[in-house]
């Protein structure tokens, strides 16, 4: 053989391992592309905003509003007796009026703002209240 068919392989071959490297970094980086899109879909559905949340809480309210309730049970017959049969008569108590004595019937009639005690003291039970004054 001679040096010019040796330099056709040597070219050849260069050309082919260029194309093989080539070939080897698409697939590379369309496997990674790949994994990255399924990989995107399921981050999607961890990552919950609140708005998304609250709208999915909406609709399982929608969804349960929409629902049918179920009927009522009905009610157990009714077995207790009453206090008092329909015939029976119930005292009912009447207040009892009490009278003043002399001493608040005057209080109430003078118009007194503090009732005095019977000593002659004046009772600061009820202290007055001014609202409009300045405090």
């Amino acid at each position: 053989m001679s040096n010019y068919s040796r330099g056709y392989f040597s070219i050849f071959f260069l050309y082919v391992g260029v194309i093989v490297i080539a070939l080897a970094g698409i697939a590379i980086g369309l496997t990674a592309i790949v994994k990255t899109t399924t990989r995107l879909p399921q981050q999607v559905q961890r990552d919950q905003t609140l708005l998304d949340l609250r709208i999915q809480s909406s609709r399982e309210i929608r969804q349960a509003l929409g629902k049918p309730l179920p009927p009522l049970q009905p009610l157990p017959p009714i077995t207790a007796r009453l206090a008092h049969t329909v015939g029976s008569r119930v005292v009912v108590s009447q207040p009892v009026f009490r009278k003043m004595t002399q001493e608040a019937s005057d209080a109430l009639a003078s118009g007194s703002e503090r009732p005095t005690s019977s000593w002659g003291i004046q009772s600061i039970a009820y202290a007055e209240f001014d609202r409009h004054a300045y405090q």
